[in-house]
């Protein structure tokens, strides 16, 4: 079979470019979309795709928009759903080149938030939203369902994020809180694409939907897989058992490590994680040759 092309560079429903990554593989068993954190790029996730490949899974992922290669401002969003037409748009174009496969999101952090917003539109009674696009399972990993945030940080939200929703502010993300390998810590701190920029508007973006995803967890029904550290210093742990508690454990299997920092995939126990995605990944979506 021959399939569609994915483009380097998607529109977003304003027309603004996204930049694209496709690793395909012969005879995938599934696709999986990979969607990165705030202030990073997908690139970072170059190791993680290669990884899925070995594994028998096609992967597509992309540069959120203020981020990485894609256009617009640095950290801001024009419109508050942004994050969430635009994901609408790289699973259109996922569907046009795997069909038949199912497709799986795996988020990372502020991406663990967009995957589960996108997730939890199909709870009953089902989100109306333009955006909403079927899928077939969601992996979560540190996933910003409650960011730390100091209180005057919410102070200043409250009383000045809606009269200057686009003012870009320094985020103070410190890189040491990312990974615990003094070799990542120091690939952040030289990312030229790595940037330190937030508006109240994205801030507000990933209040609201954690809020959301919360409010619907109780109904939820997709395969999910929850990966999290309770030594977790960007994003509260407690948000994460919290949605554990609240959503059915015949959907949500979680797994909660002690001491990795929030970069799970980069920390120097990754070999943990990636046993417990590959054994979650096996058992909800066994290989075609399996299943037949």
């Amino acid at each position: 079979m021959v399939r569609a092309e994915i483009p380097p560079h998607l529109a977003a429903r304003d027309g603004l470019q996204l930049r694209t990554y496709h690793y395909p593989i012969d005879r995938p068993q599934g696709l999986v979309v990979l969607l990165h954190g705030l202030c990073e790029h997908a690139g970072r996730y170059a190791d993680v795709a290669q990884k899925l490949n070995e594994t028998g899974w096609a992967v597509l992922t992309y540069d959120h928009r203020g981020h990485g290669h894609s256009g617009g401002d640095r950290g801001a969003l024009t419109q508050d759903d942004d994050f969430m037409h635009d994901l609408a748009a790289v699973l259109d174009a996922a569907q046009r080149t795997y069909p038949e496969l199912p497709r799986i999101l795996v988020g990372a952090s502020m991406g663990g938030l967009i995957a589960a917003r996108m997730a939890s539109a199909w709870v009953p009674p089902t989100d109306p939203a333009a955006w909403a696009r079927p899928i077939d399972g969601v992996v979560l990993c540190a996933p910003a369902l409650e960011p730390s945030m100091s209180m005057t940080q919410k102070a200043l939200l409250s009383a000045f994020g809606r009269l200057i929703p686009d003012l870009s502010v320094p985020v103070g993300l410190k890189a040491d809180w990312c990974s615990s390998d003094p070799k990542v810590v120091a690939a952040i701190e030289s990312d030229p694409l790595i940037h330190q920029r937030i508006t109240p508007r994205l801030t507000q973006f990933i209040l609201d939907n954690g809020q959301a995803v919360m409010t619907r967890a109780s109904g939820w029904t997709h395969p999910t897989l929850l990966l999290y550290s309770e030594a977790d210093r960007l994003v509260q742990s407690r948000a994460c058992d919290r949605f554990v508690e609240l959503a059915p454990d015949a959907h949500v299997h979680a797994c909660r490590y002690q001491d990795l920092a929030h970069d799970l995939f980069h920390e120097p126990d990754q070999h943990l994680v990636y046993h417990d995605l590959f054994s979650w990944l096996k058992t909800h979506f066994p290989s075609r040759a399996l299943a037949a």
